[in-house]
């Protein structure tokens, strides 16, 4: 169970060390704060934009976006903007 465990730690170490994701905020401490997500991958590979926006009353364009922050890539780039 121990020897279970000390791998799956590395595992998630090792694929927070492989990818990165930067956060750049734009317009910060105002009404308009804007973030834009950029997921590198763990190898390089095309660029996937998704951006999220509202019409009206509805929030399902940016928080179908924000269900992609956090993802993990194996190859390629992704970058994220919410609330366009």
């Amino acid at each position: 169970m121990k020897k279970i465990v000390i791998t799956f730690v590395i595992l998630i170490v090792f694929s927070f060390v492989c990818a990165e994701t930067e956060v750049l905020r734009y317009f910060e401490n105002t009404d308009y704060e804007l973030n834009v997500f950029h997921i590198k991958g763990k190898e390089p590979g095309k660029t996937l934009m998704i951006i999220g926006g509202i019409q009206g009353d509805e929030s399902g364009g940016y928080l179908s976006a924000d269900l992609y922050v956090d993802t993990i890539l194996k190859k390629g780039n992704l970058i994220i903007v919410p609330r366009a």
